[in-house]
């Protein structure tokens, strides 16, 4: 009997409660995350892919965004995600000095080749925990339209208790953040 099978199905979807998915989700038109450590805007077709306390990865169309600290922000600076040993420019980011390597990224960070950008702030958490930017995508996107759009939102919130400090920055990960570091994806994603 159909209508004693939905009454069922209904009865028992009624015990269920669904989390919201922390993937694929699209912020409001402006958004606090990271704890307000960072605001931003997406663009349109720009989705947060993952979002934990030290780490929040932005899928583009050809390409990705991670904001990151503590761990994924250690791993990011070894440049693993560089092929070879890129050069390594001092330079600022957000209104804060920082260093900034850009090379070639390697295959297992982004499907398709392109450049990868990783910026390391000069100033950690209170704990010591860097806080690191990578930006992997065509080298044409990085002059585009919504790219410039998301650099001009992107706000940065120190606490008041940030430190000045001057994590490594193209030194190998230690086994330690390499073991915190998740498996290559097949995406166009990190492999943070």
């Amino acid at each position: 009997d159909p209508d004693a099978f939905r009454a069922e199905a209904e009865a028992i979807m009624a015990t269920m409660r669904l989390r919201p998915s922390p993937y694929f989700e699209t912020p409001d038109t402006e958004a606090q995350i990271m704890g307000g450590l960072f605001e931003l805007h997406l663009p349109r077709g720009w989705r947060v892919f993952m979002r934990r306390g030290d780490q929040v990865l932005i899928l583009t169309p050809s390409g990705f965004v991670a904001l990151t600290t503590g761990d994924p922000a250690r791993f990011a600076l070894g440049l693993g995600n560089h092929e070879g040993s890129p050069p390594i420019t001092e330079g600022s980011f957000l209104g804060r000095s920082a260093r900034i390597a850009e090379g070639r990224a390697a295959p297992q960070a982004l499907a398709g080749g392109g450049v990868i950008t990783t910026i390391a702030l000069d100033t950690c958490l209170a704990n010591g925990d860097p806080i690191a930017i990578a930006i992997a995508s065509s080298r044409a996107w990085q002059g585009a339209e919504d790219y410039t759009a998301f650099i001009d939102g992107l706000r940065l919130n120190l606490p008041h208790d940030a430190i000045p400090c001057r994590p490594a920055l193209g030194e190998a990960a230690t086994a330690t953040d390499q073991a915190t570091a998740p498996p290559p994806a097949s995406h166009a994603a990190p492999a943070m």
